[in-house]
């Protein structure tokens, strides 16, 4: 049954082609055709979603009905009912009276097989201009007009907002299935504040005055950074690092991960991988980040209550008006 719908598609496709030229304005005919010739290259070679691209780029430069029935063959190639189904639909209303009577007859039975593989999702999110994505293809921003019409099977439908949180949900849905999907977003929460508390220093004792004739010994004190205030430095210093690596491969992983996104045929487990890796990354950032801030305010505190203090006498030989003798 595949290579007879292979082989109606490969003749429509050909119908199509010499089609385009004739709808399509003077400057986008050419690179209507150019998409267009491309994708019957890559339909006959079993590259179907390669294919597709280049249908959907023909379509967009110059709309022609005929095309949607190869988008629609394409779409049931690749097991996407949903695609399928809006394609064949837009061929039978595009082409009205001017498509043949077999053709037609064809169609309309795809069309009644397709029905059955659909479900319509209800979704609702509850804040406005969210992005919504059923398996990471936009469908249209909050509040969505209606149902979404979606292929049988697994779905992740998913919503996003700048400065909110995104809310997904995975399900799994039969032809004919109507559900209902909310989606909550949330401001994140900021973390809270982080107080330091650093004890006064205390005053240092003064040395007592010198005595003209028989000072006594000068006594100075001085202080030095303990073993534990290094110690800190170091493991600060250590912390601070390692932050800084793990930020770098948090930002590297979610440029991998916006790239996948945007990839064409791109598989839901690579997407899927690529985000739990930066939120990995990301979350090690974090976390070393704060140990890193925890070590540097733990090292000020040292700093000023744990360094040892070395007491040094002096002794200073005055010369003063009451001097009598020498030494030498």
């Amino acid at each position: 049954m595949i290579g007879r719908r292979r082989e109606r598609a490969a003749v429509v496709l050909v119908a199509a082609l010499l089609a385009v030229p004739r709808v399509a304005r003077a400057d986008s005919k050419d690179t209507a055709r150019a998409h267009f010739e491309h994708g019957v290259e890559l339909y006959r070679e079993g590259d179907f979603r390669a294919a597709l691209i280049e249908f959907q780029r023909a379509y967009e430069a110059s709309p022609n009905y005929k095309v949607l029935y190869n988008l629609g063959q394409t779409s049931l190639e690749l097991q996407d009912y949903a695609g399928a189904l809006k394609a064949l639909r837009g061929y039978l209303e595009g082409g009205g009276r001017s498509v043949p009577a077999a053709r037609k007859n064809q169609v309309e039975a795809d069309i009644k097989r397709l029905e059955s593989r659909v479900a319509r999702v209800d979704i609702s999110v509850n804040v406005p201009d969210a992005d919504v994505t059923i398996d990471d293809v936009s469908v249209g921003r909050s509040p969505l007009r209606g149902a979404v019409l979606v292929s049988e099977g697994r779905r992740k439908i998913a919503a996003t907002r700048a400065g909110m949180t995104s809310a997904e949900r995975v399900i799994d849905v039969a032809g004919g299935d109507n559900p209902r999907i909310t989606l909550q977003l949330v401001e994140p929460k900021a973390p809270p504040p982080v107080i330091v508390s650093v004890p006064t220093p205390q005053p240092q004792p003064q040395a007592p005055a010198a005595q003209p004739i028989a000072p006594p010994p000068v006594v100075r004190t001085t202080s030095s950074p303990s073993t534990g205030f290094w110690i800190g430095v170091a493991t600060t210093g250590t912390l601070a690092a390692a932050w800084g690596v793990l930020g770098g491969l948090a930002l590297g992983s979610n440029n991998t991960f916006q790239s996948r996104l945007s990839q064409p045929g791109v598989q839901t487990a690579d997407v899927d991988s690529a985000r739990n890796q930066t939120r990995a990354f990301a979350l090690a950032s974090d976390i070393t980040g704060g140990a890193a801030i925890v070590a540097a305010v733990t090292t000020i505190v040292l700093a000023f209550t744990t360094s040892h203090k070395h007491v040094v006498r002096e002794s200073r030989f005055v010369v003063g008006p009451s001097f009598v003798r020498g030494t030498f």
